[in-house]
């Protein structure tokens, strides 16, 4: 059995090359190129060469790079994945608005632009997950890395082979992607940080040289043509195209509410691009002299009216109550109501000329009233009283001079 050496951090990197992003934290073992994490704890890459390359410690780390070419001191480029195992975990709902559902907690995700928003979800709400994906990613680029892999130290010649294979078009089916130029073959992958670059057909993400991008054209889009790569040159600049006129703007708004029938709804507001101006209110002003004069004139001109009304009113309401008294009390009843309207009279007139006089007798005194004053205070009376008041009119009118009245 082999003894187990205690190795330390500083000679654990002599067979290992940190591969990947900076924040997924992946490293690969120079022997069976494997692919670990070690984002918690690097145990599980100690673990690795004591259980499956101890017999092969004693190996100068020198002579190990030789072999394997690993010379270079940056980190290896990876070649094209040749699975997109994102999308193992999404499903597209709606091609035409680009929207797509998380198979684990079914919520949606929009990829309009790129599929980084979809990866970012598998990193932050599903990590074991994402961790997972991201080993089996590695480890499937590495195993395929073998068949095609070339010397770092041959950079130069590699470009010069590459771009005399991209421009070799004798012998090439003009249906291949060989037939494509650098410039064209760039139009279907997006650049990305880490000298990669994101296939915009099956979004695999491969290494940004022109080699690994026609080799991945090769192998997963053999019918690729000039054609299409002109109609995505134009949906690409459709989708980026903002409908803007003189006057108006128009800004999408997407919502991923869900409907009755699992459908997205796709609202186009507009919006004008100058406000709206409002015309200020003017307020009439009116000098407070004029105020007052229209305010006096209102109720000069209106008062005597309703003096008429409210009189015409009272003498409606007192007739009804002069009808259910008897015959013998109405003569008193009138004559007191009669000194009480020519006392009133007297008080407001200022000239005493055609003042009456009238003198009423109680308990054996003696009073006189002229008929035409009599006749005069109740001709008012008389205009506004019904036919029932017929017999009290006559009586006062046939008593010419009223003279020692009694009770």
């Amino acid at each position: 059995m082999t003894e187990v050496q205690d190795i330390g951090k500083p000679s654990l990197w002599e067979y290992f090359k940190k591969v990947g992003d900076e924040d997924d934290r992946l490293a690969a073992c120079f022997f069976c190129e494997k692919v670990y994490c070690y984002k918690t704890t690097i145990f599980n890459l100690k673990h690795h060469l004591l259980k499956k390359h101890s017999d092969q410690m004693d190996v100068n780390p020198e002579c190990l790079l030789n072999v394997k070419q690993r010379q270079s001191t940056e980190k290896i480029t990876m070649p094209k994945i040749t699975k997109p195992l994102i999308w193992q975990h999404f499903e597209v709902i709606s091609r035409q608005d680009k929207i797509a559902v998380c198979n684990i907690c079914n919520k949606k995700l929009s990829y309009r632009t790129n599929h980084c928003n979809l990866k970012s979800h598998l990193r932050t709400m599903h990590k074991d997950e994402f961790e997972r994906l991201t080993i089996i990613a590695m480890s499937e680029a590495l195993n395929s890395y073998n068949d095609d892999e070339v010397d770092d130290n041959d950079d130069e010649s590699e470009s010069v082979d590459a771009d005399h294979e991209l421009h070799t078009t004798d012998d090439v089916d003009p249906q291949s992607p060989n037939a494509l130029t650098p410039a064209e073959v760039w139009k279907l992958f997006e650049r990305e940080t880490g000298g990669r670059a994101r296939c915009g057909i099956c979004r695999a993400s491969v290494p940004s040289t022109d080699h690994a991008l026609l080799g991945h054209l090769r192998a997963r889009h053999t019918k690729i043509t000039l054609k299409d790569v002109q109609e995505s040159d134009n949906e690409f600049e459709t989708e980026n195209l903002a409908s803007v006129t003189d006057d108006d703007q128009y800004t999408e708004i997407v919502y991923l509410d869900e409907l009755s029938d699992g459908t997205v709804k796709n609202i186009t507001k507009k919006f004008n691009s100058t406000p709206k101006k409002y015309a200020k209110k003017k307020s009439q002003r009116f000098s407070p002299e004029e105020d007052i004069q229209t305010v006096k004139r209102r109720k000069v001109n209106k008062s005597p009216e309703r003096n008429e009304d409210n009189k015409a009113i009272f003498l409606k309401y007192l007739f009804t109550l002069l009808k259910d008294v008897p015959k013998e009390r109405f003569m008193k009843l009138q004559l007191d109501m009669i000194n009480l309207v020519m006392a009133a009279r007297n008080d407001n007139n200022t000239s005493n000329s055609e003042a009456a006089t009238v003198k009423i007798r109680q308990d054996g005194a003696s009073s006189s009233v002229t008929a035409d004053q009599v006749t005069e205070d109740f001709s008012e009376i008389g205009s506004v009283a019904d036919n029932d008041n017929e017999d009290v009119n006559n009586d006062v009118n046939q008593s010419g001079n009223v003279t020692n009245m009694t009770d």
